[in-house]
């Protein structure tokens, strides 16, 4: 018989409130004092802490988003590759178009953000 889980279903309410700091995976398992692991296992054995789990990580994405959004429009300086690194290994963004998109040639689309008044 394995140990004890650490798991607590008030987890639930805190996961969500990392997830809206932007925290990461392996930041909300260690304020849980856990393996990252553990959340994945804890994801699937309690539905409630899954859809939690769910959230936080939208919250945690859009955050993030947020940063470098408001930076792009203030024409502040970024690191495109950090961006890039953060988003793809965190958040399993793709930078390549996938098979099916690609056969069917979309057309590619720049964006120009507008200064903001200030």
């Amino acid at each position: 018989m394995g140990r004890p889980t650490k798991y607590k279903k008030e987890f639930c309410e805190k996961i969500i409130k990392l997830g809206e700091q932007g925290k990461s995976v392996v930041q909300i398992a260690a304020n849980f004092s856990v393996h990252k692991d553990s959340i994945y296992e804890w994801c699937k054995k309690y539905p409630e802490f899954s859809d939690s789990f769910r959230v936080a990580r939208t919250k945690s994405e859009a955050y993030w988003v947020a940063i470098y959004q408001d930076k792009i429009i203030n024409n502040e300086p970024v690191n495109a590759a950090l961006i890039k690194l953060i988003m793809v290994n965190c958040y399993q963004w793709r930078s390549e178009a996938k098979e099916e998109e690609a056969k069917h040639e979309t057309p590619v689309v720049n964006i120009i953000m507008p200064k903001k008044d200030g």
